[in-house]
């Protein structure tokens, strides 16, 4: 069945090539690549904005179902018109794409429809930018999109692949030819809508940092039901009332980015199977084995496992994550097969490569939790933008 990918931008030039961009990145047999800007993209925005207020039309209606299809949906973070991009539009439309802003269009479209995995383009970055590396590892940790990317990542092999061709190759960011099983997975575990987020997940609040609580607003942690967090800070941005789809959508789009931004993103009681391998090498022989290392750190929860620590994973959490997890404290409770003998490594957070430490470089993120030291590559690419760049002088 072919998938469907959709990319919205208030400009009919850049929308193009930005759809031929992504079209090449993906398989054309498995995907079809479509563009929707000016009338076609105020007839979005005007349906979302109806929605919200209650009262769509059923040409509103047809609309938001025609959304729902897509699989994967790129928003640019401006979708304002300028003046010289209104010429053919009706006033209606002329007036919905004033002040409209992917961020917010993005929780639009979680709450009134069911498309796939949400990419917002160049909110951090700026036009015709080079790729950006995020140092403090948190800039879009309030954001509503499930990525935010830069204009410069669109011809990336690695953002779509999850596979990279020069070198660069963030770990935290999730393949996206591959994130739409993620959102319908994530989706379908929630089965009881009112049962305790914490006990679904098997997270104990005690094991966490305060600050990676904050997403409970008043709420005690134990008590924060799926329903409740839907309406949370991340989930809608009014009151509804809104069925059991839009209300299990919205759950599961604040549960997937609570988790990779700010559980996993700490690596301290969850960690991933790099972090994992950095902390306890003797759960892996031989770090210059290339193919079994790129095995462990595929970004596909069926393969992406370190098999000598299989009875610390965490599957209540890997069904909402992009990548298999870990429990530190049980992992250290396994005793080797034998001890680790190799030199000591270090995962650079850049690359997704083990080096040893003098070829690394390393930075202090804003990670919470006892773990926000990390590491990135010495010798940087030239074409990648570090920032804050001061983070680097430490």
């Amino acid at each position: 069945m072919t998938k469907l990918a959709l990319v919205c931008d208030d400009k009919a030039d850049r929308v193009q090539v930005w759809r031929d961009t992504i079209a090449s990145h993906l398989e054309p047999s498995s995907w079809a690549v479509h563009a929707r800007t000016g009338q076609e993209l105020a007839a979005v925005i005007i349906a979302l904005s109806n929605s919200d207020l209650g009262r769509p039309s059923a040409d509103d209606s047809e609309v938001l179902r025609t959304i729902s299809q897509y699989d994967l949906v790129v928003l640019d973070s401006d979708l304002s018109a300028d003046p010289q991009d209104l010429d053919g539009l009706d006033t209606e439309a002329a007036l919905a794409l004033r002040n409209q802003y992917g961020d917010e269009v993005a929780r639009q479209l979680r709450t009134h429809t069911s498309a796939g995995f949400i990419s917002v383009v160049n909110m951090f970055t700026g036009r015709d930018s080079h790729r950006v590396f995020d140092l403090t590892m948190q800039q879009d940790v309030a954001t509503n999109a499930d990525l935010h990317i830069g204009e410069d990542d669109l011809n990336d092999p690695h953002l779509w692949t999850g596979v990279s061709t020069d070198g660069y190759a963030p770990w935290a960011r999730p393949a996206l030819g591959l994130a739409d099983d993620w959102v319908r997975r994530s989706e379908s575990a929630i089965d009881d809508l009112d049962a305790p987020v914490l006990q679904r997940l098997g997270l104990d609040p005690g094991q966490l940092a305060t600050r990676q609580l904050d997403v409970f607003g008043a709420v005690r942690p134990e008590d924060m039901t799926f329903r409740m967090l839907a309406s949370s800070k991340l989930g809608f941005k009014y009151s509804g009332p809104h069925d059991d789809d839009a209300t299990r959508r919205m759950a599961a789009s604040v549960v997937r980015r609570w988790l990779s931004r700010t559980i996993l993103a700490s690596q301290d009681e969850v960690v991933d199977a790099p972090h994992l391998l950095a902390r306890i090498p003797h759960f892996f022989s031989d770090f210059g084995d290339q193919e079994a290392l790129a095995r462990i750190l595929a970004k596909d929860t069926a393969q992406g496992k370190v098999a000598a620590a299989e009875s610390s994973s965490v599957p209540s959490l890997d069904v909402f994550l992009d990548r298999s997890v870990y429990r530190l404290s049980q992992a250290r409770e396994i005793r080797p097969e034998r001890p680790f003998e190799g030199p000591g490594m270090v995962f650079l957070e850049d690359t997704s490569t083990f080096v040893s430490r003098a070829e690394a470089t390393q930075v202090e993120t804003d990670v919470p939790g006892r773990n926000y030291r990390r590491y990135v590559s010495s010798a940087r690419p030239v074409d990648v933008q570090y920032e804050p760049f001061t983070r680097l002088l430490q």
